[in-house]
């Protein structure tokens, strides 16, 4: 008799694993179902929540080498080229951006990019505005102009495009800070989403 009773004990620790593996890709679908639910509108909440700079970028708080930065992520029209501003909160006569690189790296490509300090900045104008400005005049430009910035990237990215992006500060071969930020869309390309940016 107790070797008619194993079969069943055997066949019941079966039936009872297929339950469980069961059990765990309802559990498993629910979660893919839920995530693609949630996902949207975290990252919605996410944009509500980051605070807009002064050059109408995505504006983050980070600590470099013990030091409290601020770091705002822009696509500055009329070309939309990544640029990347790094300042520190309070006054420091020891900071000097030039000693520092920064990369960034966007999902599928082949390797990061590099951004390096840019004193010379971009001056952001209309098409009419670009037409009747000389270079070469001594007076400044009579419209907005950006200077000493981390770019701009070669590439351009649509304004109404949205991305997350692992970012790197270098210093020489060492990397002083890493951290995955997005860089939203503006919410006057078309797009719509009411990002809380004064552009």
């Amino acid at each position: 008799m107790a070797y008619l009773d194993e079969p069943n004990v055997i066949s019941g620790k079966r039936g009872r694993m297929k339950y469980v593996f069961i059990g765990l890709g309802i559990l498993l679908f629910l979660l893919l179902v839920f995530s693609a639910v949630l996902e949207p509108w975290f990252r919605d909440f996410q944009r509500h929540r980051t605070p807009s700079g002064p050059h109408g970028g995505d504006l983050y708080s980070i600590t470099v080498e013990n030091r409290r930065m601020a770091m705002e992520i822009a696509r500055p029209e009329p070309d939309n080229h990544l640029v990347i501003f790094l300042s520190p909160a309070e006054e420091d006569p020891d900071w000097n951006p030039a000693d520092y690189r920064l990369s960034f790296e966007i999902r599928g490509m082949p390797e990061p990019r590099f951004l390096d300090w840019n004193e010379e900045g971009m001056i952001l104008a209309s098409g009419e505005e670009l037409l009747e400005y000389d270079p070469l005049d001594p007076r400044p430009p009579p419209f907005p102009r950006i200077r000493e910035f981390y770019g701009p990237s070669e590439a351009s990215f649509h304004p109404s495009g949205e991305f997350r992006m692992t970012i790197r500060i270098h210093r020489g071969d060492e990397v002083v800070w890493e951290g995955e930020r997005w860089s939203y869309a503006d919410p006057h390309a078309g797009h719509g989403h009411g990002h809380g940016h004064a552009h």
